[in-house]
């Protein structure tokens, strides 16, 4: 899931449109996981390579269905296909790059097949809610710090893509995502959202007045009512398990750093006592 996540991040490199990459991750991984996985294995009993080239195509195909729901201009099809060619893996150790008009249709027909095959997977339901649709809208809801509100969306849009690195855009409803994401971001800079009121809730209620788990339930109450969905704290419990394994895959702590660092000063400070050693003997 992880590769065809990286595979479309590198197609969309230079296109710096969130909203097309996570629905075309979304959509190859519902196509794979969610519900044409098997039958994809049992088709294709082919070698590895083959298999890895398929996949690249349906991850392709995704992308360019993505554009054509979020109705972005299609001319933008030829720049990923020529990617495509780049980074796609080749017989033989092929290195070339360059991309000739046979090479270029030949490569628009299979994505066609791949995305009518998409299609049928989703049954044609263009209507797909991402968690981007509603970063904007939390932030300036819910941030209770007007100076650390840019550091908290670019946190909340990080932690939000690598969502899609995971199973979870599969499981949890796209609000759901974001309003977690959203709550890791605050605890990065020591603030908990259902404490820290944002001047838009403050009105509303006094959560000091509250013990501190009523007081989170009364705040998942206010984010419900504001992105029209009901959300509960055991999905959120749920969520933020997922995002907080994927931020410890990719986190290595500042001790593990400096104790890494230490020992290597150790190690250095050792060579060179051995080294004198050998110089006076």
């Amino acid at each position: 899931m992880n590769g065809n996540a990286q595979f479309i991040i590198d197609l969309m490199v230079n296109m710096k449109i969130y909203t097309i990459t996570s629905l075309g991750i979304h959509l190859v991984n519902y196509f794979f996981i969610g519900k044409s996985y098997l039958n994809y294995d049992r088709f294709v009993k082919k070698q590895n390579f083959i298999k890895l080239i398929i996949k690249k195509i349906y991850c392709a195909a995704a992308l360019m269905l993505a554009f054509k729901i979020r109705e972005y201009d299609h001319c933008r099809m030829r720049p990923i296909i020529i990617n495509y060619h780049k980074i796609v893996p080749k017989k033989n150790n092929e290195t070339t790059s360059i991309i000739d008009d046979p090479t270029l249709q030949q490569i628009k027909n299979k994505i066609c097949i791949a995305e009518s095959k998409i299609l049928k997977a989703i049954q044609f339901d263009f209507d797909i809610a991402m968690p981007f649709d509603q970063l904007n809208q939390v932030i300036s809801t819910f941030c209770s710090r007007k100076e650390k509100e840019e550091h908290i969306f670019c946190a909340t849009k990080i932690i939000t893509f690598d969502s899609y690195r995971s199973y979870a855009p599969l499981i949890f409803k796209p609000q759901t995502i974001i309003v977690s994401a959203f709550i890791i971001s605050c605890s990065q800079y020591n603030i908990d959202p259902y404490l820290e009121l944002s001047s838009k809730l403050k009105d509303k209620y006094n959560p000091m007045v509250l013990k501190e788990e009523e007081a989170y339930e009364r705040w998942l109450q206010e984010v419900s009512l504001e992105l029209q969905v009901q959300i509960n704290a055991e999905e959120i419990k749920d969520c933020l398990y997922v995002l907080n394994e994927l931020l410890y895959l990719h986190y290595v702590p500042k001790e593990e750093i400096q104790k890494k660092q230490e020992n290597n000063d150790i190690n250095n400070i050792n060579n060179q006592v051995d080294l004198q050693k050998m110089e006076v003997e």
